[in-house]
């Protein structure tokens, strides 16, 4: 691992490209494989790509390690959003305002294959109620970032909203 960020960092160009196809399983392997002290150190390495790979790449990365080991911190990926890069069709500038919002359908959440139905807690070891209350809590993760995803939306009607009106405003003799 120390060899691939070594050349990532120091060389670059075609080898951050050619690393970055297979970063994820490599690291998730040698994560698996290696003693509690290395994993903290491979950590520390890991936290140094920032720049380097993608955040998609880093995600998928620490969703997989996490996996392995759930005292991982998966770092979430940063918002897309850009409010400058929303172009408007004129078109939809000349319709009048409907006096309703439409409301758009999101899907719920699947719950995962790997979630067992509820089982009484006597007949549970210790180590599966901690997966149980983890996947329990990987959910309610899901389902706030589902519900801050949506605020998001809604924020990014409101401004293209108000972007518009401005428009109209500023046209107006």
């Amino acid at each position: 691992m120390y060899l691939m960020d070594s050349i990532v960092k120091n060389v670059g160009r075609d080898y951050i490209a050619a690393f970055a196809k297979n970063i994820v399983s490599t690291f998730v392997i040698v994560f698996d494989k290696v003693d509690e002290n290395t994993r903290k150190s491979l950590y520390k390495l890991r936290s140094t790509w920032e720049d380097i790979f993608t955040s998609k790449k880093l995600y998928a990365l620490d969703v997989r390690v996490n996996q392995v080991d759930p005292a991982w911190p998966i770092k979430p990926l940063p918002p897309n959003v850009n409010t400058a890069s929303i172009h408007v069709n004129p078109k939809f500038l000349n319709k009048p305002e409907e006096p309703t919002t439409p409301v758009i359908p999101v899907p719920k959440p699947v719950p995962s294959r790997t979630m067992k139905p509820e089982v009484p807690k006597s007949h549970l070891s210790q180590e599966q109620l901690i997966r149980q209350q983890l996947l329990m809590k990987q959910k309610q993760l899901l389902e706030l970032q589902q519900k801050k995803l949506e605020l998001e939306l809604e924020q990014t009607k409101a401004q293209l909203v108000s972007n518009v009106l401005q428009v109209h405003l500023n046209d107006a003799p």
